[in-house]
């Protein structure tokens, strides 16, 4: 038995031994390499799981790219579907690196147990791969991916930018807030949330559009085939939050038309497009069903006013556009960084956004069509 142990314990040390090598000799030819004149500048992006987190970070390689013609993407992701989908094929990527990594297991010990060994050999993979596309800067939007791209990022001594884009920080940029660099916020308020205030900064979240995507109202109208004099009402729901506007706002907008002559665009999701299309026709009331659509600026120009779930790049797209909003998160179990958001961004942007909890509308519809009318109201005045 002693032996046993005894072999196991040499075995472990050896071992160990000539990995903490290894990896000293991968980060002594990162040194080394980087020393050397290299004319690309690798950007490693890490962001995933939600288009939340990928679209800004789109975002952000674009403006570089843009800035900077010798700048190379190197994006890590999960390898979900929705991941390939929104990072193939692709101009602002150059490569695409994904991860079996899912969200942590919060329910039995040994699925936690074997998801920090998958988090520990991503760590690895990422540490490996950064090295030897000689990263010159990490820049993470969050996901749980983060977490393994900025710890290789601080074994290797590569700076992390962290991107926090919600009012209330997240558990994972929390901590990876404490190895990076510099962390950037949009919404003032996230700043003091940070363990190091000194490191974090106010920035402007990174919208995908620019200046030339502010076409007049009359263009984003003949664009989308709307008559120019309607009253355009857009309802914007998101992947996970069309639903609840899908079944309830019909209702409530049938009680306006006979106060404005109006036209719906609405975003349903993939499965609720045919219902919808087919009980507006019932309500006889024009309007323009899609479960998802890459022209939306157009849709923000042609719209007199917004109904909105409250995620942090769907709001921020609606200050750019400057356009009125009435805010209905969409609350969960597991958090309410959406109603955080709304809050945050009524407090910061009165003129433009109102809030609205679905539970309150859900229990009085009359309320939503209440504030619709003080709108009708405001911009006849205006």
């Amino acid at each position: 038995m002693k032996k046993t142990v005894k072999y196991l314990l040499t075995f472990t040390i050896y071992s160990g031994t000539i990995a903490v090598g290894f990896f000293l000799l991968q980060a002594l030819y990162f040194w080394v390499s980087n020393r050397q004149a290299n004319q690309t500048h690798v950007l490693a992006f890490a962001a995933g799981r939600s288009g939340g987190h990928i679209v800004p970070a789109r975002a952000i390689a674009a403006q570089d790219k843009r800035n900077n013609t010798a700048v190379t993407t190197l994006f890590f992701s999960p390898n979900s579907p929705l991941d390939f989908q929104l990072l193939t094929n692709r101009p602002e990527v150059d490569r695409h690196i994904a991860y079996p990594l899912n969200n942590i297991p919060r329910t039995r010990y040994a699925h936690l147990a074997w998801y920090l060994l998958k988090m520990l050999m991503t760590t690895g993979r990422a540490y490996i791969q950064l090295i030897r596309n000689q990263a010159k800067e990490t820049i993470t939007t969050g996901g749980y991916i983060a977490l393994p791209l900025t710890g290789a990022s601080w074994a290797v001594g590569i700076p992390v930018t962290l991107y926090e884009l919600n009012a209330v920080p997240g558990s994972a940029a929390r901590l990876v807030h404490n190895f990076a660099t510099t962390t950037k916020c949009p919404f003032a308020c996230a700043q003091k949330q940070f363990l190091f205030p000194s490191k974090t900064i106010h920035a402007p979240y990174p919208i995908r559009f620019t200046s030339k995507d502010h076409h007049s109202k009359d263009t984003a109208r003949a664009y989308l085939g709307i008559d120019a004099n309607a009253y355009v009402i857009a309802i914007i729901g998101g992947s996970q939050g069309s639903h609840f506007f899908n079944t309830h706002l019909p209702d409530v907008i049938d009680e306006l038309k006979q106060e404005k002559d109006l036209f719906i665009i609405q975003q349903t999701g993939a499965e609720d497009v045919s219902a919808v299309k087919l009980y507006y026709q019932k309500l006889n009331i024009p309007a323009l069903i899609f479960a998802f659509r890459s022209d939306i600026e157009y849709i923000y120009r042609a719209a007199n006013i917004c109904i909105s779930r409250a995620g942090a790049g769907s709001i921020f797209e609606l200050l750019f556009f400057s356009l009125p909003t009435i805010i209905i998160p969409l609350e969960t179990a597991v958090n309410d960084h959406q109603l955080d958001n709304a809050r945050a961004l009524v407090a910061e942007h009165g003129q433009l956004f109102s809030l609205l909890r679905q539970k309150d509308i859900e229990e009085n519809p009359a309320l939503l069509a209440k504030e619709l009318k003080r709108h009708f109201q405001t911009q006849k005045t205006n």
